[in-house]
């Protein structure tokens, strides 16, 4: 399934279970950001995620010292995701990139130095 049916299907709230959790962690996530800088946040989600993980590889290592489990890496399909990008991918993303600040730095150019007037008034006001 592409991300945009996903995306359509949390919208249209299809699986309501799955729904509610993104829908609550976003709201946990927004009310977090406005107590807290979004350098706590990330670093205390960092934490978590990282003292859940040590715990699943602690858990995992003493089952397999009492001999009743087999032993694999929890994460080992994780581990061994080829995350590298060829040349041609490489290029397609900067080459995106760049368009979306340059359209991103001339859109901000017309607004400040007033391009068109009615534009510059709807974002100063």
């Amino acid at each position: 399934r592409s991300n945009k049916v996903v995306v359509m299907d949390l919208i249209y709230w299809k699986d309501m279970e799955r729904t509610g959790m993104v829908l609550t962690g976003l709201v946990v996530g927004l009310l977090s950001l406005f107590q807290l800088s979004i350098i706590s946040v990330v670093s205390t989600l960092s934490l978590a995620i990282m003292c859940f993980t040590i715990s699943v590889r602690i858990y995992n290592k003493l089952l397999h010292v009492l001999q009743l489990g087999d032993g694999v890496h929890p994460f080992q399909s994780n581990l061994e995701l080829d995350i590298s990008l060829s040349g041609e991918e490489v290029q397609h993303y900067m080459q995106k990139a760049i368009v979306l600040s340059c359209s991103a730095v001339d859109t901000i150019r017309n607004l400040i130095f007033v391009g068109n007037l009615f534009n510059s008034l709807k974002v100063s006001t």
